[in-house]
């Protein structure tokens, strides 16, 4: 890639904000009674081990009515925590079956559709659960969850505050409605939430780690950093956790932590394209561009609709002069997101260096347009228009990507040349004075 000014977006991968907190498991049902079977629904004993309780007190036929369905619930549970949701489905059916009235039974396989992303279903469980029983917060909480991933945030908090009314100590409805303030752009009282969530659970890693996502979006990235930490020191296993901290390392400039990060959440997780994308990134910040490609192109094996990874391979192709394979990986990022700025951007960039200024202005153009305040884009187009001679469209972009960025060195300097340019061709003609039968030359 040339030594200039044209600033490159890497399209680095950001972190999504997920739902989480809603226990896969069925609320868990008369579990002092079922306690001897060991069948008691909850994490006290292993689930494989409750498959097999719940199953002998099933069988014994000496359960009958709602311990039956409990019984039956807990199971479901048990099954669905160890990821065989056929059988949860029928135990929750069966639950339902035998006690009609059994909330905690729509409530587990409200939890079931939930999983397998089904809400409108699982909406209708929670929906049937809290009218048998108003006072079911974790019903409420997998309500909240479910309208959440709908998109439906308002319904969501309100959810979430009736469950916390409902039980003010119900650490993981604090944590979910933090979600659901995140997601609506609220960042002060999802970390009040957050903030909370860990002072009724200090051992809520999930806390932690979107606590530290959102000091790292507010540009407090030491903080960031501090519950990452403890998320990490909390569960050494914590993929999610590794990636976020390797990420804000990276943006600190500390690149050597960042790929020491990142290659623990590979070691822990070899399938995590986030991981390899950020890490190809630090490699990349290091000009260690065979390392970068390495790691692009396995985030491209792993998941080849990872915008992202095409674009940030596209980068290295365009470092190597390699401009056609360079555009062909814009043009895959642009196909799996029509609306990445970055790709749009870098591909200009290319197109620029290989002299087609046209083709360049016109994706700039484009970035623009779903960027309007995109600094970037508009140097990289008055730099494109200053290559075609057409210097009062070059000035105006320039003028635009100072007013967006003040401090953009590089803006500056292109306007500063596009000015000297312009002054030269409307400067009058060198005057001359014959003397002696000779010109003087006043330049």
């Amino acid at each position: 890639m040339k030594g200039n000014g044209w600033r490159t977006l890497a399209g680095i991968v950001m972190l999504s904000t997920t739902v989480s907190g809603l226990a896969f498991m069925a609320a868990p049902a008369l579990a002092q009674a079922l306690k001897d079977w060991k069948c008691t629904g909850d994490t006290d004993i292993p689930w494989a081990e409750q498959v097999v309780g719940c199953s002998n007190a099933i069988d014994s036929e000496k359960l009958t009515g709602e311990h039956l369905a409990a019984a039956f619930n807990n199971r479901g549970g048990a099954y669905g925590a160890t990821g065989d949701l056929d059988h949860a489905l029928t135990d929750f059916n069966q639950a339902i079956s035998v006690d009609p009235n059994a909330a905690f039974a729509y409530q587990g396989r409200a939890n079931l559709f939930f999983f397998k992303k089904d809400y409108d279903h699982a909406i209708t469980d929670y929906n049937e659960a809290i009218r048998l029983d108003p006072k079911f917060a974790r019903a409420l909480n997998g309500r909240g969850n479910a309208y959440q991933a709908k998109g439906d945030l308002d319904r969501a908090i309100a959810d979430f505050d009736q469950a916390i009314r409902l039980d003010p100590n119900y650490a993981v409805a604090f944590r979910n409605r933090g979600n659901a303030y995140l997601a609506k752009g609220d960042l002060d009282r999802a970390i009040t939430d957050y903030g909370e969530a860990i002072r009724l659970n200090p051992k809520d890693v999930l806390a932690f780690d979107r606590r530290g996502y959102v000091y790292q979006l507010k540009g407090d990235l030491d903080r960031a950093i501090t519950d990452y930490s403890e998320a990490i020191r909390l569960n050494p296993k914590d993929v999610s956790a590794f990636d976020h901290r390797g990420y804000v390392y990276q943006l600190k400039g500390d690149l050597d932590r960042a790929i020491a990060d990142d290659s623990e959440a590979i070691r822990l997780n070899p399938k995590d394209v986030m991981a390899f994308n950020n890490r190809g990134l630090a490699y990349q910040g290091k000009d260690d561009i065979d390392h970068a490609f390495a790691d692009f192109d396995q985030a491209i094996r792993l998941d080849p609709k990872d915008p992202a990874a095409f674009n940030n391979r596209g980068l290295i192709y365009q470092a190597k002069d390699d401009l056609g394979r360079a555009i062909a990986d814009y043009d895959q990022a642009i196909r799996l997101d029509p609306t990445n700025i970055s790709a749009f951007n870098n591909r200009g960039r290319a197109y620029q260096e290989m002299k087609d200024c046209e083709r360049a202005i016109a994706d700039y153009s484009e970035a623009i347009r779903l960027a309007p305040k995109f600094a970037v884009a508009f140097n990289n187009r008055g730099n494109a228009y200053q290559a075609k001679g057409d210097l009062d469209r070059a000035i105006a972009d320039f003028d635009q990507a100072i007013r967006f960025a003040p401090d953009y060195a590089f803006a500056f300097h292109g306007r500063g040349i596009a000015y000297q340019a312009r002054a030269s061709l409307t400067a009058p003609s060198p005057t001359s004075t014959k003397r002696s039968g000779s010109i003087l030359n006043t330049d």
